[in-house]
C-alpha cells in the first residue's frame, strides 16, 4: 500500500519523467529483493511445522478469489467496523463533515493518493485480511482521522464565529461523543468469550491436575472452524494440544485422536454475548460447524459434561497408547 501511494505522489509531482529517474529504480530494486528475502526466510521457518504457511501460501491465500472481491458484503463490513466501532457514530459523523472538505484543502492531492491507495489495499488485499480479520483494517485510520481532524476543525471554527462560548461547548461535546463511541466499541470489541472461559473452567476441574492432551471443536466463534491456530481455550485450561482440522484425512484425525485424553466442543451460546449483536454484521454466530462424529463415534471416548457453551468427553480407563 505504501508502495502503491509513493508510486501516485511521484507521478503527480514529476509525470511520466519519474521513470528516468535512477533514485526511483534503486528504491524498487531494494524493495523487491527486501521482500524476496524475506519471503525465503519465512518459507525456509514455515516449512518445518506450518507447511501451509510459506510464503507462496500466503500470497495466496491473502490475495483470496474473485468471488469474494465482487461480493459487497465484506466491503460493507469492513466500512462498517471503522465507523460503528472504531470512530464510532457520532464521530463517524464529524468524519463526514471532514471528508466532503478535505479534497478541497490545500493538500487535497496527498489525500486523494491516501484515498486511493486504500482502495487498492481493499480491493488485492482485502479478502484474506479486512474480510477475515478486524485488525486489518488499520490502513484505513489514516484516512478516517484526517477526516475527523478536518470536520471537527469546521465545527469549531464555525461556532467560534458565533462566539467564544459555543466554542467551548462545541470542543467538549466533541470530546464527549468520542468518549462515548469509544466506550461502545470496547465493549463489543473486547467482550468476553464465555464459551471460552466456561469450557477452560469445567475442562480444569474435570482435569484435576491429569496429564493429558486436549482436542478442540472450536464451534463457538464465525472464525472458529477451520481456524487451527486458536489457543485461547488451551491458555485459559492449562492445557496443551489440537484444534480440529477439516483438511485432515480421517487416518490423520484418528492418529491424532488416539494420543488425546479429553475432547472439547465449544458452542455458540446466544445468551451470553453482547446485547444487540446478532442484529449487526458483527455476530459471531458461526455458519459452518466442524463435525464431531469423529469423537462421538469412538468407543473409547464418553461424554461427562454438556452445558449450553461446550460438551466435554473423556476416555474411558482404557490406557494412552505410548509414543514409539
Amino acid at each position: 500500500m505504501i508502495g502503491v501511494l509513493i508510486a501516485i505522489l511521484a507521478f503527480a509531482r514529476e509525470g511520466w519523467t519519474c521513470l528516468l529517474k535512477l533514485r526511483y529504480w534503486v528504491f524498487i530494486a531494494l524493495l523487491t529483493g527486501t521482500t524476496y528475502v524475506y519471503g525465503s526466510f519465512i518459507t525456509e521457518v514455515n516449512s518445518v511445522s506450518f507447511h501451509e504457511w510459506t510464503t507462496g501460501k500466503n500470497l495466496a491465500g491473502f490475495l483470496g478469489g474473485k468471488a469474494s472481491r465482487l461480493d459487497w458484503r465484506p466491503y460493507a463490513r469492513s466500512a462498517s467496523y471503522v465507523v460503528v466501532l472504531v470512530l464510532g457514530p457520532a464521530a463517524a459523523g464529524v468524519a463526514a463533515v471532514g471528508l466532503a472538505r478535505m479534497f478541497r484543502k490545500r493538500r487535497a492531492p496527498l489525500y486523494i493518493c491516501w484515498a486511493l491507495s486504500l482502495v487498492f489495499f481493499y480491493l488485492v488485499w482485502g479478502p484474506g485480511t479486512s474480510f477475515a480479520h478486524s485488525y486489518y483494517n488499520l490502513p484505513a485510520l489514516p484516512v478516517a482521522c484526517a477526516a475527523f481532524g478536518i470536520g471537527a476543525s469546521l465545527l469549531v471554527a464555525r461556532a467560534r464565529a458565533a462566539g467564544r462560548h459555543p466554542a467551548h461547548w462545541t470542543a467538549a461535546g466533541i470530546v464527549a461523543l468520542l468518549l462515548v463511541g469509544g466506550a461502545f466499541g470496547s465493549l463489543v470489541l473486547f467482550w468476553p468469550d464465555r464459551s471460552a472461559a466456561d469450557g477452560a473452567a469445567a475442562l480444569r476441574r474435570i482435569m484435576a491436575g491429569r496429564e493429558g492432551f486436549v482436542f478442540c471443536y472450536p464451534n463457538h466463534t464465525a472464525y472458529g472452524p477451520g481456524y487451527t491456530h486458536y489457543t485461547t481455550l488451551f491458555y485459559y485450561a492449562g492445557a496443551r494440544g489440537w484444534n480440529e482440522n477439516p483438511k485432515w484425512t480421517t487416518s490423520e484425525r484418528r492418529a491424532i485422536l488416539a494420543k488425546c485424553r479429553w475432547v472439547i466442543e465449544l458452542r455458540y451460546d446466544p445468551v451470553r454475548q453482547f446485547p444487540l449483536r446478532e442484529r449487526t454484521f458483527f455476530s459471531y454466530r458461526p455458519r459452518n460447524l466442524l463435525d464431531t462424529r469423529a469423537v462421538r463415534a469412538e468407543a473409547s471416548f464418553r461424554q461427562v459434561l454438556e452445558a449450553p457453551a461446550y460438551r466435554i468427553w473423556e476416555r474411558d480407563g482404557t490406557p494412552l497408547p505410548q509414543p514409539p
